[in-house]
């Protein structure tokens, strides 16, 4: 039996160019052709950008949810504040939120999203990124999420463009 999955393994560059041309092409031909053109492409980043420029346009064009794209644009929205002032708890909350956007909303599924970021918390315990105290420290906190004003603002009919889609755009 042949399990057909609509999502393949990527590279960070591959999921890049994903975000940026927005090619979504899944089945049969016109699917292998996206694949093929998006292996190219993730290819010419790799020879042209450093990784550290292809992980931050990358950070910048994730989906967070709703019309939030890119962490900084998250960072706002969630807790009105610049995404360098993010405490350990707010940055899990944010890198959470990417494995399924619509799911681990904090606005609408705020009981998802605060065990999916101590999820994300575990995991970096486990790996040794962070020490048991700044896990007990960071889980314990609420979500924290700033007033819902930016929220009611871009459900109105605004937008919130990452940085990096505002450069492309230019």
């Amino acid at each position: 039996m042949i399990i057909r999955n609509r999502f393949g393994a990527s590279t960070i560059e591959q999921q890049l160019v994903k975000n940026i041309t927005n090619d979504r092409a899944v089945e049969g031909e016109s699917g292998y052709q996206r694949k093929m053109r998006e292996m190219y492409r993730a290819w010419t980043l790799d020879q042209r950008y450093s990784k550290e420029m292809i992980m931050e346009a990358y950070l910048n064009t994730i989906s967070l949810s709703g019309t939030i794209g890119g962490v900084q644009a998250g960072a706002l929205d969630y807790f009105d504040k610049d995404v360098s002032e993010l405490t350990l708890a707010e940055c899990a909350m944010i890198a959470g939120i990417t494995r399924a956007p619509g799911a681990y909303d904090p606005y609408v599924n705020p009981d998802n999203c605060l065990y999916r970021r101590n999820s994300v918390l575990k995991q970096m315990l486990e790996t040794e990124k962070i020490t048991q105290e700044e896990y007990d420290e960071a889980a314990a906190q609420p979500l924290g999420l700033a007033r819902k004003s930016s929220r009611s603002q871009l459900e109105a009919g605004g937008t919130v463009f990452s940085y990096f889609s505002d450069q492309v755009f230019e």
